[in-house]
């Protein structure tokens, strides 16, 4: 994942952002915000657990 944000990161330098590279951004986004739903769900459950004892 880091070697194609950087490979991304020259393209965008060099004026020369794809399509491809685009598609592969919102992927990476939408599946790092589903990671992130998902460990606020955890958060929640383990305060609730910690209220409750």
């Amino acid at each position: 994942m880091k070697d194609q944000l950087t490979e991304i990161k020259l393209n965008i330098k060099r004026g020369r952002l794809h399509l491809r590279d685009i598609e592969w951004l919102v992927k990476t986004v939408e599946q790092q915000e589903k990671e992130l739903e998902q460990l606020r769900t955890v958060d929640q459950a383990c305060q609730a657990m910690k209220k409750a004892l």
